[in-house]
């Protein structure tokens, strides 16, 4: 056997190999394989030739025809075959590139890219969703060490290589991670409902070093950040510096001072970490608001009605006591019912009632029989205050005859004003409450009350014509 060998139009796409060697004994046999790697599509041909001395005719040739359909198929490699990222920096991010390439002559179609292993490792692409006959497209892969030591992860890229959905291209990954880590353990802290201006049992988050160096703590090293910062705080026991793999405990309290949602976040400054941990709770709390008209027009005797609403927030649920008072004289305030209970998220509705007082004419009678003479009774006053003073006078003349006239004089006008006050002389006043609602504006003052939280008011106006 002198040569083996493929040729015609599409002679590469066929390749062969075989057993025979240069001689062939007589009755033996050998094997040829021929393979048929298509490199386009259609109907593509070739011959396997083998050339021999059969008959004793040296040159002779034995032929096979070839032939085989090319159908459309992608030819997906990614390269390197490894990245090797080295020793980096815990927290510090360092990128390297692969780059996913199409040889073959129909769309490459990408199921998925992913990163697997370690979660230090994140990859992004402009892959998209397939890429094209004869492209290619760049992977980025990023480590980003969250811990110490040897990192290892995998790049798998699913697709459809050879029009074998499902198939995958892989690349693996390695680095290490150096420095002090701060993990934090859990991940995130809820409080639930807490009475506003109360604390909530406290919660404990562990601070643990898990890089490769000391962690170094500062008195503003652990903090409370975020949208209610002032709504948590923080107290711990741990040291200034933390040894590799040692931990310490952060304990965390909730003291809402308003209502509703409150969040914040715990987070660890100047170092490496997997925070920040999200903090949240809800200030459980009602709130009690008027009605859309809260105001009322009444005629003097008449009666005002509001409906309040009472909202909770933060899950509230307790029972809330409900009082009122009004500015408008003669008049009272009543609230039904004056207590009732608060079932987050439900609302509930009380009825505010405000009474007037008309005015009442006094009754008119006719006088019948004697009628008393009030000017006689004032005369005899009088008279009684002139005879006592003059009866004085006397006395002190008879014992002492060195005081004069003038001083009895004193003495007896003395005596007719003491006469005068007992027999109801003089003026006097007394003020008694108003018995109607006069016309005016007015305001109705609403409160309402439960333990544990700040009192809520609301102000309506009652207007009186």
């Amino acid at each position: 056997i002198t040569g083996i060998a493929v040729s015609g139009a599409n002679s590469s796409d066929f390749t062969e190999s075989s057993t025979c060697g240069s001689t062939l004994a007589a009755g033996a046999s050998c094997g040829i394989t021929v393979t048929f790697r298509p490199a386009a599509a259609g109907n593509r041909t070739a011959s396997l030739t083998v050339t021999d001395n059969s008959n004793n005719v040296a040159g002779s040739i034995q032929s096979v025809a070839l032939t085989g359909t090319g159908n459309s198929s992608p030819e997906a490699a990614a390269s390197p075959a490894s990245l090797n990222f080295g020793s980096q920096a815990i927290g510090t991010p360092a990128a390297k590139t692969v780059t996913l390439s199409n040889s073959g002559n129909a769309a490459l179609s990408i199921t998925s890219i992913a990163v697997t292993g370690n979660s230090s490792y994140t990859q992004t692409s402009n892959c998209g969703t397939s890429v094209s006959a004869g492209k290619s497209c760049t992977i980025t892969v990023t480590l980003n060490p969250s811990a110490g030591g040897t990192l290892s992860g995998t790049l798998t890229i699913t697709d459809n290589n050879n029009n074998v959905a499902g198939s995958t291209q892989t690349v693996s990954l390695t680095g290490s991670g150096t420095g002090p880590f701060a993990q934090l353990a859990p991940t995130n802290l809820s409080f639930g409902g807490v009475l506003v201006s109360s604390k909530s049992p406290t919660q404990t988050v562990t601070l643990s070093n898990g890089g490769t160096s000391a962690l170094t703590i500062s008195s503003s090293t652990i903090a409370i950040t975020g949208a209610a910062p002032t709504q948590f705080s923080q107290t711990n026991n741990c040291p200034a510096s933390l040894a590799v793999g040692s931990s310490c405990a952060i304990t965390v309290t909730f003291a809402p001072t308003t209502g509703g949602t409150q969040n914040a976040d715990l987070t660890i400054s100047g170092v490496a970490s997997n925070g920040p941990v999200p903090l949240s709770g809800a200030g459980s709390n009602f709130s009690l608001s008027s009605p859309t008209n809260s105001s009322e027009t009444v005629a003097a005797g008449g009666a005002a009605t509001y409906t309040i609403t009472l909202s909770p927030t933060g899950g509230f649920h307790q029972s809330v006591s409900l009082t009122c008072s009004t500015t408008a004289p003669a008049g009272s305030c009543s609230v039904a019912p004056n207590s009732l209970t608060i079932n987050a998220p439900n609302t509930a509705n009380a009825t505010v009632t405000v009474t007037t007082s008309a005015a009442v004419p006094p009754p008119s009678r006719t006088p019948s029989g004697p009628q008393p003479r009030p000017w006689r009774s004032l005369w005899f006053c009088l008279w009684m205050a002139v005879l006592a003073s003059l009866a004085l006078g006397a006395k002190v003349l008879g014992r002492r005859q060195q005081i004069t006239w003038r001083t009895c004089l004193l003495a007896g006008a003395l005596s007719v004003v003491l006469a005068w006050a007992a027999c109801g002389g003089g003026s006097g006043s007394s003020t008694s409450p108003p018995t109607s609602t006069a016309a005016g504006t007015y305001s109705v003052t609403v409160t309402a009350s439960s333990a544990g939280v700040p009192n809520s008011t609301t102000t309506l106006t009652l207007i009186v014509q």
